[in-house]
């Protein structure tokens, strides 16, 4: 039998592991509105809405939410032409990444940047040289994470700089390569889609 004390503890042990849960359940469906948002093609309000998630995450100390909203952030940013605010939110959620060893979503955040870049230059004016240097980057943290499906993103992300730069031979060569992980992943829901 427990002293008063004792149970006492126990219950605000309980108390305070259940407020922590409810707090990361909050994040989650505040980013999950935010992701319905953004893909019902409403972006100003998606980045408003990331924004709040961000603002909810750092005040639990949920890293893992803040860095999937600025993630997906950025995204929302390219899409309406703001690569100043997808840089800046993108350049935040890469240090937060490496500081956090998130490799994951540093790569994620790596190929939403190049995208970001894609949206807002339709004309084909991005740097395709640093988008290169970032999807290289993406490939390098997909194989340490063994992340097939992401190697295979950063590569058809690859695929689409060289084509855009005109150097059809390597974008084929990395779209064979992604289409090899798709393949192997049973995944042909992107095989025949276009760079």
């Amino acid at each position: 039998m427990c002293t008063a004390d004792e149970s006492l503890l126990q219950q605000h042990a309980i108390c305070n592991i259940s407020h922590a849960n409810i707090r990361v359940l909050v994040c989650v469906c505040v980013f999950v509105v935010c992701v319905c948002v953004r893909e019902s093609m409403q972006e100003d309000q998606a980045v408003g809405c990331y924004q709040q998630g961000i603002d909810l995450a750092r005040r639990i100390g949920d890293t893992s939410s803040e860095v999937n909203c600025m993630v997906n952030m950025v995204v929302a940013c390219g899409a309406l032409g703001q690569l100043d605010k997808a840089n800046e939110v993108g350049e935040q959620a890469l240090a937060l990444c490496r500081s956090t060893n998130q490799k994951e979503l540093e790569m994620a955040c790596l190929t939403n940047l190049v995208a970001a870049h894609k949206h807002a230059h339709q004309d084909g004016t991005w740097d395709h040289e640093k988008a290169i240097q970032m999807l290289e980057r993406a490939v390098e943290l997909a194989k340490e994470a063994s992340d097939k499906a992401g190697e295979g993103k950063a590569y058809h992300g690859l695929a689409g700089v060289h084509s855009a730069m005109q150097n059809f031979r390597k974008a084929n060569e990395f779209l064979e390569k992604d289409l090899a992980i798709c393949t192997a992943l049973g995944d042909t829901s992107g095989a025949g889609e276009q760079v």
